[in-house]
């Protein structure tokens, strides 16, 4: 399974670097790093993964529909929810403030959690991620094709979607009833139309104007892919 090939990895980096504890952060904008080691994506909120060498993860959400899902689709980790997840966070630290602790992405982290005033010391481990974010294993680069296969037949039914007097939100419709059928529950999607392609989820498509996309299939089963497929392909009605 992809998810414990990049966790043997992760925690391999993590005793070359002799790193005890590693922290990572992720939001549904910048969710690459969480990610990595939780096989969850994250779509609601913030949040804080800790990830000890012995390959033991907790995961910290501030978000109840987050952490709802998270039992669901990644009951591999312990999942923690905690409206003020920085403290949170904080105090499951001072447990190992005697360890190397590190965190990845390092500037992203609550101010107050990565403040030198806590009574533990935070490393910066997001050049180590990065590395292992940018040299893929073979497994991640048959995701990624996957994915992006995906993403160019989710774009024939766009094609077939858009059509003057359709409102924005029913072409997106659409393509996540498309998708789902086809095994993949999360789909980064932006879709924009008119002179400036305006993002308007009511807005109606009219003839002879242009529409714009973004899809972005991010999940197949219970496997996350980090695909960032197709970009923005233009149709004019």
């Amino acid at each position: 399974m992809l998810a414990r090939e990049r966790q043997r990895r992760l925690l391999g980096a993590m005793g070359d670097a002799g790193i005890e504890h590693v922290v990572l952060y992720g939001n549904a904008w910048q969710g690459d790093y969480l990610r990595y080691a939780t096989n969850f994506g994250i779509l609601e909120g913030h949040g804080i993964a800790v990830l000890s060498c012995d390959g033991a993860i907790e995961l910290f959400l501030d978000s109840a529909t987050e952490a709802e899902r998270a039992e669901s689709e990644a009951p591999e980790n312990k999942i923690n929810f905690a409206a003020d997840i920085a403290r949170a966070v904080a105090a499951r630290l001072d447990r190992a403030a005697n360890r190397r602790l590190a965190a990845a992405p390092r500037r992203f982290l609550p101010s107050w959690l990565a403040d030198n005033a806590r009574g533990f010391v935070l490393e910066d481990a997001t050049a180590l991620l990065d590395r292992l974010l940018l040299h893929k294993l073979p497994a991640e680069i048959a995701a990624l094709r996957r994915a992006a296969q995906m993403a160019d037949d989710a774009y024939a039914v766009f094609r077939e979607a858009v059509r003057p007097g359709r409102r924005q939100y029913e072409i997106v419709a659409d393509i996540e009833a498309y998708l789902r059928r086809q095994g993949c529950p999360d789909n980064f999607m932006i879709i924009g139309s008119g002179g400036a392609a305006r993002c308007d989820r009511r807005r109606y498509c009219a003839c002879g104007e242009r529409c714009i996309s973004q899809i972005w299939p991010r999940r197949l089963h219970d496997q996350q892919m980090d695909a960032r497929a197709r970009s923005w392909p233009r149709f004019v009605l």
